[in-house]
């Protein structure tokens, strides 16, 4: 069995906690039985979205497969009609049919409903950031909370030579380093800064870093003047330590991944009750960016996002 990368499995742990609370059951392998199994079949029917329904499916395929004999002896103690092998296919059938509908969709390039929803245009999105700045401009002693949200959005928008990455900004480490990365944990990602006008970052997690390997991208112009002019204003001051993370949370903690989906949804992108998640802005950059059939540019664009130019292709929605 390959190993899982430690991020999946953190979700697939928590996706499984979520599945054995709706289940009332106190181990995985008990939720496939007579008594739960039903609840457990609400409760994924239940699951509005298509493609966090068909993880959590390929979740359970996984968990079967993989089960110990112990595992699976707990599970028979409770079987009439259905053996495991049964069970099995009935999650790999329906996670297959919801791949299937993923699949079409995004051949399709169409937006789905929920996308047509909250879809902006690059240029709306500059304008909200423009409108966050002269917030920043209106106040006489402005913080880092009332920065941080213009901060985030000009990670993702205001160099178009970086297109947007996924959400690895959150729990990402500011590191100054004069002499280049040298004793940077290669399992975390990374701001580094090198002097005044020199910046980049280095992506060691990420999701298709096992395809691509570690990743480094210069802060382009744009963004560079907006690191030097806002991070005065850091909480933690980044000339006496080390290293300190780059966002925070509400809390005065380091944003974490999910913090920063959630984050950019309630603080950055909100306006008419839209929903801009990180793969949202990258749709839409790959829907505005690319047309034709420009392979090399594609190519590099996707080397530069992390995947694959076909999914890239797969990204790209139609304006209908």
């Amino acid at each position: 069995m390959t190993e899982m990368n430690p991020r999946t499995k953190k979700v697939y742990d928590s996706q499984r906690n979520k599945m054995m609370n709706a289940c009332d059951c106190g181990e995985m392998e008990t939720c496939f039985t007579e008594q739960h199994i039903d609840k457990l079949d609400t409760f994924l029917d239940g699951i509005e979205n298509i493609n966090t329904r068909k993880n959590y499916l390929a979740n359970i395929v996984s968990y079967i497969t993989h089960m110990s004999e112990d595992q699976k002896d707990k599970s028979y103690e409770y079987m009439n009609e259905h053996s495991l092998s049964d069970i099995l296919a009935h999650y790999r059938a329906k996670m297959m049919e919801l791949c299937a509908i993923c699949n079409n969709v995004a051949k399709s390039q169409q937006k789905t409903p929920k996308q047509e929803d909250d879809w902006m245009s690059l240029n709306e999105l500059q304008k909200l950031r423009k409108e966050m700045l002269q917030k920043i401009k209106d106040k006489s002693n402005p913080t880092w909370k009332d920065i941080q949200p213009f901060f985030v959005s000009s990670l993702y928008l205001a160099d178009e030579s970086n297109p947007p990455i996924r959400n690895e900004y959150g729990d990402m480490t500011v590191v100054y380093e004069k002499d280049g990365i040298h004793s940077t944990d290669k399992t975390r990602n990374y701001l580094v800064i090198t002097g005044r006008n020199k910046k980049y970052f280095m992506l060691n997690d990420y999701k298709t870093v096992k395809t691509h390997g570690a990743k480094l991208f210069k802060v382009g112009p744009k963004l560079n003047k907006i690191i030097n002019q806002f991070i005065k204003f850091h909480p933690i001051d980044t000339d006496t330590k080390p290293e300190s993370p780059l966002l925070f949370n509400t809390q005065g903690g380091a944003l974490s991944r999910n913090g920063l989906t959630k984050y950019l949804q309630n603080k950055v992108f909100t306006k008419n009750d839209k929903k801009i998640s990180s793969t949202m802005l990258r749709h839409i950059y790959i829907s505005e960016k690319i047309e034709g059939p420009l392979l090399k540019v594609k190519q590099d664009l996707a080397d530069k996002m992390c995947h694959s130019t076909n999914l890239q292709e797969l990204y790209k929605k139609e304006n209908v």
